[in-house]
């Protein structure tokens, strides 16, 4: 008799001793970026998600402080770990 109510996360569980379940795919297939369109569009995405109705962090993309938008605009980067590309 299943319990009623209860989940089941068989499905999800890890074999990994760092976590008891795992909800994405350890390697999920990368999909290469052909065309610099595409590129920009997921980038305009990333940027506006911080300015959208339903999040509403910022007027700007360019007023969050997690954002490549401000490094972009101002032609340099403020994190270590990001690389700024002409387009």
């Amino acid at each position: 008799m299943k319990d009623e109510g209860v989940p089941n996360y068989s499905k999800i569980d890890s074999t990994r001793s760092d976590r008891n379940r795992q909800g994405f795919e350890r390697q999920p297939p990368w999909v290469p970026d052909e065309t610099t369109d595409i590129f920009v569009q997921m980038l305009n995405y990333i940027h506006d998600c911080p300015v959208q109705s339903n999040w509403q962090l910022v007027r700007l993309p360019e007023g969050y402080y997690w954002s490549s938008c401000k490094s972009k605009l101002m032609g340099e980067s403020q994190f270590s770990f990001l690389e700024l590309y002409d387009l």
